[in-house]
């Protein structure tokens, strides 16, 4: 595969009686390495050889087919392994395969998946009647995807706040309906699980230094560029605009997101909340 020209070449650990050695192989013939667990397979593993992977691979259906139903449980194998993957430290891909759909491609991306194949659910749903077939359905896809750009980091940072502070969690859906008027706003709604609550001061005092901690280590791990920010942001350049960046998000997050977004070198000035 290497020598026909792949790029990624991954394998399912039952494959091999030697994993870590064929993810050395992988990757000493030019390649990228991955891991690929069908349904019932458990992520354990990849203990030991998350230094050799640059993709996970998790099935959600059970391979053979296409036009199966995604499995709900992966959801769930979703979170954990975007969990090993964060803890980890290192560069590596999440992919998911099988019944990815328009109607369940966000909540997908939610639980921590950054790359999704998708099949029957573009072949075999794009209209003879509509004359742009397969691009409907992608940008319908892609217009989800969209919608859950931002929030992933903000709620893994909310959620792993409200661990450190021994209450709730509060999810995703929640911390979506609270973004966009800054962080102490969001830590309030946080704490009392209200838009215009009011949390105790002590419990604020405590709460908003937790989350800041973890949001400059989260700004941009699991958040991607809207669509058509990157070609709008060229446009612009080409029509002789200078470009500017202002945003409410303090400076110690503005400057490493706009640099992990691969966007930073595109703005003359940015103005940041503080």
């Amino acid at each position: 595969f290497a020598k026909a020209g792949a790029s990624f070449i991954t394998f399912h650990p039952e494959a091999s009686d030697h994993v870590d050695r064929s993810l050395s192989l992988i990757r000493e013939s030019g390649c990228k390495s991955g891991l690929v667990f069908n349904p019932a397979t458990p992520l354990s593993y990849l203990d030991y050889v998350m230094d050799k992977v640059d993709v996970v691979l998790l099935m959600s259906v059970n391979p053979g087919f296409g036009g199966q139903k995604f499995i709900p449980a992966t959801l769930d194998k979703l979170r954990q392994a975007r969990k090993m993957i964060d803890d980890s430290g290192y560069d590596i891909r999440l992919e998911i395969d099988g019944g990815v759909k328009v109607d369940n491609i966000r909540e997908i991306r939610e639980a921590g998946a950054d790359m999704f194949v998708a099949g029957s659910a573009i072949f075999g749903a794009a209209q003879a009647s509509d004359p742009n077939g397969y691009d409907t359905v992608v940008n319908a896809m892609r217009a989800e995807l969209e919608k859950a750009a931002r929030v992933p980091d903000l709620a893994f940072c909310v959620d792993e706040m409200m661990k450190a502070l021994g209450m709730p969690v509060r999810g995703e859906a929640s911390v979506r309906q609270w973004v966009g008027n800054g962080v102490p706003k969001l830590v309030e709604r946080a704490l009392t699980n209200e838009m215009e609550g009011v949390p105790d001061a002590q419990l604020y005092e405590k709460a908003y230094p937790i989350f800041l901690d973890l949001y400059a280590d989260n700004t941009s791990k699991r958040s991607c560029l809207y669509d058509g920010v990157r070609e709008g942001l060229d446009y612009l350049e080409s029509e002789g605009y200078r470009i500017g960046c202002v945003t409410n998000k303090a400076a110690r997050f503005t400057m490493p997101l706009l640099t992990d977004l691969g966007i930073i070198d595109e703005f003359e000035i940015i103005l940041a909340g503080d």
